[in-house]
């Protein structure tokens, strides 16, 4: 991983030397106005229109201004100081630069140049001095809020996603202001910066999911202590965070955390597919760096996409955009490595007192050498901690004061052994998601079946982390709207398979733990052919299954299990037993074979299905894959995939 680069400054005279004493340097586009000094609003209008700032790519950025709606996707009126702000930059500029030269007043965190900042600072590298205030000495909440003196940086933060919720499926992503010392840890007070929609309490997961579809929610920035935010994603919902620290020029870095001032608190349009977390985030990134994040975003907008296009432009730059990249794991990721990393013997005890079989003050336990039983102890407290986050979310649960006693008395007992000067072993480090494939793909590729003969095979997933997929899901997967199309060789199209969305989730624990699902599970639903053997054979279908999975070996995995199909055209209920293995030899090749078996009953005739998948990596977007399928008939295709 790579090293911070960053350097302390000397902030206050830093920024002295950038606005008030010699200008902002030319890092906006226009040459810098230098020993510019306006007495008046009048004047400093009359320059700002002869330079035409009106119609500049980072005012109206500032702005949050939508070219093609022609008004700004702030929805609070109080982000603009022109009655016709919203729809008109050069009325929002001309009225910015009449209330930065208002007087200061009793209170000067009320003045526009401490309310609007960013287009102080970035105003100010054409017009020089803008009234008698500059935000960033002279705005006493903004400074203490952005801690400029301690400032280094700014971090991306990519969190892995969350099953139990829809919308977090995907992944989040969230920004925090890096005041702390990273290197020692203390990044927990810094202020983290999430974007999210605005959702009533308990609302119904249906109308959740089409209103957030469809813009039915407004939605904001939200400033916060980034414990908080650690809180809620690595432990409790037990997500994983990859933190990517960014090494910005000072003057991007500064208009970055200046608009952030500007826009937390603001209302905007909420629409989970395109303008969500990582679209906002990627707005910000445009802002400070003039790099081109959107511009190819038409519908989806994934938030690992915005970690592909910062792993892009840091290449470009010869790796000097993100300065580091830190994996902070789950709560539970680290409780089940603690538990892998304890001796047989070890984790008998440890699950012996979690099953209350078993005494703290045990003559097992107390065999044991004293930096062994505080290990054991160790991940214990790991373990209550866990179950505590889980009873609180849950308020039907009854009360948590069993749990939290038995903690405290795990934790008297580790009090009562010597301390380590060993740092806490970790769990291996996981790649990014960011370092897979990008989500969205496309194929092209050739076929042959009984139904169509020789056919083109032609392929398009909005998102698609699949079982052999290069992604970070470790053979579960999350697919959503994948299309299978076939054009036969009389020139005629036929839908192969189109799923609206197929989700899995396998349970490979290391080791076994008192009291924890060893269950993995599935859910599909799409259109399918129930028959390979015809081209029309088409029929509506959802399933759900259940099942037990094993980490065999390192590159093979197995799950046995079995799903429960509803289908349109077939009985309305079937079971299917079911196997699966999965083959990873190398980073570059994966395989996974399932074999479903459905019985006869109203006269149908019992089935063997079977699917094999094949995927060899070319690089780092570009595969191909071999799909052999048999369902009556048997149909294969090679095909050549490129992901975006």
């Amino acid at each position: 991983m790579k090293q911070p680069t960053g350097q302390s400054r000397d902030w206050p005279v830093f920024f002295c030397s950038l606005l008030l004493c010699s200008g902002l340097p030319a890092a906006f586009g226009k040459p810098t106005s230098d020993g510019l000094r306006f007495t008046d609003a009048r004047a400093a209008i009359a320059e700002a229109e002869r330079l035409e700032l009106s119609a500049e790519t980072r005012w109206r950025q500032l702005l949050q201004f939508d070219n093609a709606k022609q008004s700004s996707r702030v929805i609070s009126e109080d982000f603009f100081l022109a009655p016709s702000g919203a729809k008109s930059p050069d009325a929002e500029l001309r009225a910015s630069i009449r209330a930065f030269f208002a007087p200061p007043g009793d209170d000067p965190n009320g003045h526009a140049a401490c309310r609007f900042p960013g287009r102080h600072y970035w105003l100010s590298r054409y017009l020089g001095e803008l009234g008698q205030l500059s935000p960033l000495t002279d705005c006493p909440r903004l400074g203490k809020w952005a801690k400029f003196a301690d400032l280094e940086s700014i971090s991306l933060i990519l969190i892995s996603g969350y099953f139990g919720n829809p919308a977090s499926s995907f992944g989040h992503s969230i920004l925090r202001l890096n005041n702390g010392d990273a290197a020692q840890g203390l990044t927990l007070l810094d202020v983290g910066i999430n974007y999210g929609a605005l959702v009533p309490e308990n609302e119904w997961m249906p109308l959740y999911v089409v209103r957030g579809l469809f813009g039915g929610y407004q939605a904001g920035y939200s400033d916060r202590l980034y414990y908080t935010q650690d809180q809620s994603y690595a432990r409790l919902e037990f997500r994983d965070m990859w933190e990517y620290e960014l090494n910005l020029p000072p003057e991007q870095l500064t208009l970055l955390v200046l608009h952030l001032w500007e826009v937390v608190g603001r209302k905007f349009q909420y629409q989970f597919l395109k303008q969500n977390c990582a679209y906002r985030l990627a707005e910000l990134m445009e802002l400070a760096t003039g790099q081109d994040y959107l511009s190819s975003v038409d519908i989806w907008y994934a938030p690992v996409s915005l970690f592909h296009q910062l792993q892009h432009f840091d290449q470009e730059s010869g790796g000097q955009l993100i300065s580091n990249i830190h994996w902070r794991p789950s709560s539970q990721r680290v409780l089940f490595d603690g538990f892998a990393r304890l001796s047989a013997h070890e984790r008998a005890l440890a699950n012996g007192i979690v099953a209350e079989q078993l005494s703290l003050d045990s003559p097992a336990m107390a065999a044991l050498a004293d930096a062994r039983r505080a290990a054991v102890l160790e991940v214990l407290l790991d373990y209550y901690q866990y179950r505590l986050v889980g009873e609180a979310q849950d308020t039907q649960a009854p009360p948590v004061t069993e749990l939290t006693q038995r903690k405290d008395a795990v934790l008297r007992a580790r009090l009562a052994l010597p301390g380590s000067l060993t740092p806490r072993v970790l769990p291996q480090a996981l790649p990014s998601p960011a370092a897979g494939t990008p989500p969205s793909r496309v194929g092209l590729g050739i076929g042959y079946g009984e139904s169509a003969k020789a056919f083109a095979a032609l392929t398009a997933t909005a998102f698609n982390y699949d079982r052999v997929g290069r992604n970070n899901l470790q053979g579960s997967e999350l697919v959503v709207a994948d299309l299978e199309i076939g054009l036969s060789e009389n020139n005629s199209f036929f839908l192969r398979q189109l799923d609206f969305a197929r989700a899995s989730k396998l349970n490979r624990l290391p080791v076994r733990i008192h009291g924890e699902s060893l269950l993995s599970w599935s859910v599909r639903t799409g259109i399918k052919r129930d028959d390979l053997s015809c081209t029309g054979c088409l029929e509506l279908y959802a399933e759900a299954g259940i099942g037990r999975s094993w980490q065999v070996a390192e590159p093979l995995a197995v799950t046995v299990g079995a799903n429960l199909s509803a289908e349109t055209k077939s009985s309305p209920l079937v079971l299917q037993p079911n196997i699966g293995l999965r083959f990873q030899p190398l980073a570059i090749w994966a395989s996974y074979l399932q074999v479903d078996y459905r019985a006869g009953n109203n006269g149908s005739e019992e089935r063997v299905r079977l699917n094999l998948q094949n995927r060899l990596s070319l690089s780092a977007r570009d595969e191909l894959r071999l799909v052999v399928d048999h369902n009556d008939g048997t149909e294969a295709s090679l095909s050549w995939q490129r992901s975006w």
